[in-house]
């Protein structure tokens, strides 16, 4: 799971916004599903997929 949220965080950091919301939202329910969503890895996945969607990406 750290190299989804790896690619993740490229494909944002070059710009490819969509795909970055694509790649990030499963691993933020993996995120979820194995920790809860108040584990800190989980919040900063659900952080950056809001960022996102209020960009229009998501």
């Amino acid at each position: 799971m750290p190299e989804r949220r790896d690619i993740g965080w490229l494909l944002l950091t070059e710009g490819r916004a969509a795909e970055a919301y694509a790649e990030l939202q499963p691993v933020h329910e993996d995120l979820c599903l194995l920790y809860g969503p108040d584990h800190p890895d989980a919040r900063e996945v659900a952080d950056a997929l809001a960022r996102l969607r209020l960009s229009g990406a998501g």
